[in-house]
């Protein structure tokens, strides 16, 4: 991601965001993508060897995060569960009004990044 090339954390925290901000924006796309029932399962995300694949971005960007924490490598795809979980569960909540959407849903979402996400 060309915002925070350097700074791991400020970088996931924006990409948690801007998907929130998505999200909210375009409910329809989200509930096309994530409600439609899809009856062909899937038994694994295939590896892509491009770095404009939006998992591979989310993915490496979560990487170098846990890195720069020192995170045990043997938890990495349960700490990026995680960090996706916040964010796609957040979005899921708004979208569907499940929660009343405050005015700073995006603060709210910095917030969470920023103070939860401290794998160790």
């Amino acid at each position: 991601m060309q915002l925070y090339p350097d700074d791991a954390e400020n970088q996931i925290i924006e990409l948690g965001k801007r998907y929130v901000k998505f999200m909210v924006e375009n409910p329809d796309y989200m509930k096309f993508i994530f409600i439609t029932p899809n009856r062909n399962h899937v038994d694994q995300i295939p590896e892509c060897s491009c770095d404009a694949d939006p998992y591979q971005v989310f993915k490496n960007s979560a990487l170098r995060y846990l890195e720069r924490l020192k995170a045990d490598p043997r938890d990495q795809a349960v700490d990026i569960l995680a960090m996706w979980s916040i964010v796609h569960g957040y979005s899921m909540l708004l979208v569907n009004n499940n929660i009343e959407m405050p005015d700073n849903y995006l603060e709210i979402t910095d917030k969470m990044l920023r103070e939860k996400l401290r794998f160790k």
